[in-house]
């Protein structure tokens, strides 16, 4: 019998997802990231005069999916969208319109970095960008850290102020605009930087000892928001796919040309989450999460949304 992929819209996936499943969902993930049959397709890009058109695949063999995600960014916007495929048979099993999928996806392996890598106590979060991500950043570090306190800074002061308000509405927390990203970082525990920027917004002279880096916006080899300092003071250096971080981490690549980096020194989100490495020998140590977005992850989510459908009586 052939049965009809699933068709789920913005709509239908909207009250299926919940932050604090995803975070769980990437946490289980990642603790199988290692196995032989699992595999992660980085992200390729088509530069048209239009836009560009992005293309990423993984396959969760101990899961029995695969899947992919095809999204294309012009100046009118970004429409993202996502196939689950069973494994074994090869069947397309949905196909999902997934722009707030891909927002909590991002936002949920952050907040799975924070909990793994930021100090227990981490109260005050330093956010820069106000963007259609930043939101779910805010969510996710709120998910696992006791955030008492949020500092936002984005460039324009209309939008910025805006964003501080739904944000405290949101959460029901401090939310503080400030007037410069130093400002916002000075004595934060945790810093989560979301924006396009070409060029650093941090710098690694604004980081109080014990500060915990999460850096997710940047997913390009032309776009960076931390300086190289930050990367030179870190004591340990997280991503979620090195193979991918080779193509896309543009403040590694930088200094891997000018022969100041070792790519031995960077080690995978799973290696934290699994406890193969320590996270901090001292309690001064500075860490960085170089999050890039992967199809793994997407892939991980989307099959938690499916079953979930599927258990919500969601039909073909």
């Amino acid at each position: 019998m052939t049965h009809a992929p699933l068709i789920l819209d913005e709509a239908a996936l909207a009250p299926l997802i919940d932050m604090n499943e995803a975070i769980a969902c990437l946490e289980e993930a990642f603790r199988r990231r290692k196995h032989a049959d699992i595999a992660n397709i980085p992200r390729s890009r088509a530069h048209l005069p239009g836009g560009v058109l992005n293309l990423m695949a993984a396959v969760d063999g101990p899961a029995g999916f695969f899947g992919s995600k095809s999204y294309f960014a012009s100046p009118r916007g970004v429409s993202f969208h996502f196939a689950l495929h069973d494994l074994e048979s090869g069947r397309l099993l949905a196909f999902m319109t997934s722009s707030k999928m891909s927002q909590v996806r991002t936002g949920a392996a952050s907040g799975l970095a924070i909990k793994y890598m930021a100090k227990p106590d981490a109260s005050v979060l330093a956010l820069i960008g106000t963007g259609r991500q930043a939101m779910a950043q805010a969510l996710a570090a709120r998910a696992v850290r006791p955030i008492r306190e949020i500092r936002v800074f984005g460039r324009d002061a209309e939008r910025r102020n805006a964003f501080a308000d739904r944000l405290a509405r949101e959460l029901d927390v401090a939310v503080v605009p400030t007037e410069s990203a130093r400002a916002a970082v000075e004595g934060a525990a945790v810093v989560s930087t979301i924006t396009r920027a070409y060029e650093p917004v941090l710098d690694a002279a604004w980081l109080a000892p014990g500060t915990f880096v999460n850096a997710a916006g940047a997913n390009a080899s032309d776009r960076r928001e931390i300086d190289a300092e930050t990367i030179r003071r870190c004591t340990l250096l997280v991503t979620d796919d090195i193979q991918q971080a080779r193509i896309e981490a543009a403040e590694f690549i930088d200094l891997d040309r000018a022969g100041a980096f070792d790519w031995a020194s960077v080690v995978e989100l799973a290696e934290v989450v699994s406890g193969v490495v320590p996270v901090r020998r001292a309690p001064g140590d500075v860490t960085l999460f170089k999050s890039l977005g992967i199809a793994f992850e997407d892939v991980a989510f989307g099959a938690h949304l499916y079953r979930k459908a599927l258990a919500a009586g969601a039909v073909a």
